[in-house]
């Protein structure tokens, strides 16, 4: 089982690059530093993508992590108290899906169905997905296939993708590859990511091989068909796998070919995203063992056209609130018309929780809540921008507030 730590796997890195041979290093660094300097090198050479045609070098022009905003939906640690991370392998599966869905303008409807409940044992107590969401603050499946049904209507008519539909992706990728969570790592196998693509995202090919030169031809191939690949990496000196994105290829005759990886790890780990091209399996940051690859991840064909149309009454909620404090407090009035499980809290501008409002269940009708600009411990908050965030399980509300003297 791959248990991606975002904290403890960049250190794991780290190390692992210092432990690199002698003989690795003087085989791989001077080509690669030929390659950034500009040098000509004898021999043709050519990539994909070509250079400098996207922003990071490979076809992903993501640099997606495994917390904020992308775990907003992940459950709550019991442990901790803190959310859990994305993990490693919904990260890199995610970041594929977003690559196809931006590019193609299509995202199928994902539907969390029963048979998609488990338990996830990383956590003490463990976690029952979908069963505890009221419990550890995440959503129930009902309400992430009203969300996914939100993300497919962005992708779909080319619209700015958010915290919400991003967070929804991700924790939904998790679910599909039972995800075991915690908020120091968050574990799956990325075998399970080719059958999640068929059985929940419809994508009809992908395949996962083990390490061997079937493998690694065909991976070439996808890198030249822009097919963007999820790898399985290992450290010989232990500790946890990793998995990653490898979205790119530069071949030259009479070298080595060199990949473009992207792990996960924002776009300046573990260099910046333009220079992550490695050898495989041996130049690669902090692992030199290849477990396997998800292959010909092809995406879907289908109609872009909204999934459903965009509710314009925010799914039944009426909610409005003064933008300023008026006699030092915000006044927040709320209309569901039917009894619910309702939650609001306060973010700043950067997106973190700063207060919760409340979290209970709500009989239908109108609700009016007064609150000062204080943070949980009841602290006044720094003039600024923030945002208060409303949800019914199924529904969410976001309303701008400036907190000012």
């Amino acid at each position: 089982m791959l248990l991606d730590m975002s904290r403890h796997s960049l250190v794991l890195g780290r190390e692992a690059v210092e432990k690199r041979t002698a003989a690795n290093s003087i085989s791989n660094e001077p080509m690669w530093s030929d390659y950034v300097e500009g040098n000509v090198i004898e021999g043709e050479s050519e990539q994909w993508p070509p250079e400098g045609s996207t922003s990071t070098g490979g076809w992903v022009e993501t640099t997606w992590t495994q917390k904020w905003p992308n775990h907003h939906y992940c459950p709550e640690d019991p442990s901790t108290g803190a959310k859990c991370v994305v993990g490693c392998v919904a990260t890199a599966m995610s970041q594929i899906i977003d690559y196809h869905a931006d590019k193609d303008n299509y995202l199928p409807v994902v539907k969390l169905e029963g048979w998609d409940r488990y338990t996830s044992y990383s956590t003490d107590p463990p976690i029952y997905i979908d069963g505890d969401s009221s419990k550890y603050d995440f959503p129930s499946f009902d309400a992430l296939n009203e969300y996914m049904i939100d993300a497919s209507n962005a992708y779909n008519t080319d619209s700015k993708i958010t915290y919400h539909e991003l967070g929804a992706l991700s924790f939904v990728c998790g679910i599909t590859v039972k995800m075991q969570y915690s908020s120091d790592g968050s574990g799956s196998q990325v075998k399970t990511v080719a059958r999640a693509l068929r059985r929940k995202f419809n994508y009809p090919s992908p395949t996962y091989i083990t390490v061997s030169q079937t493998m690694y031809d065909k991976l070439k191939s996808n890198m030249k068909s822009a097919l963007p690949a999820e790898l399985s990496i290992y450290s010989s000196g232990g500790g946890p796998g990793h998995a990653i994105v490898c979205d790119g290829l530069r071949e030259e005759e009479g070298k080595p070919d060199y990949f473009h990886l992207n792990y996960g790890w924002g776009e300046g780990s573990p260099e910046n995203i333009v220079n992550c091209w490695f050898t495989l399996p041996d130049g690669m940051w902090g692992f030199d063992i290849i477990g396997g690859a998800v292959l010909d991840i092809v995406p879907p064909v289908g109609n872009p056209a909204v999934a459903e149309p965009p509710q314009n009454d925010n799914g039944g909620i009426e909610l409005s609130i003064n933008t300023v404090p008026v006699d030092g407090k915000f006044t927040l009035s709320y209309t569901i018309n039917k009894p619910a499980e309702v939650k609001a809290s306060v973010y700043d501008a950067a997106g973190a929780k700063v207060r919760t409002l409340f979290d209970n269940k709500s009989a239908s009708g109108t609700h009016m809540v007064s609150f000062e600009p204080t943070d949980e411990n009841a602290r006044p908050l720094p003039d600024g921008s923030y945002f208060l965030i409303f949800t019914d399980r199924r529904t969410i509300v976001t309303r701008k507030i400036i907190v000012t003297d």
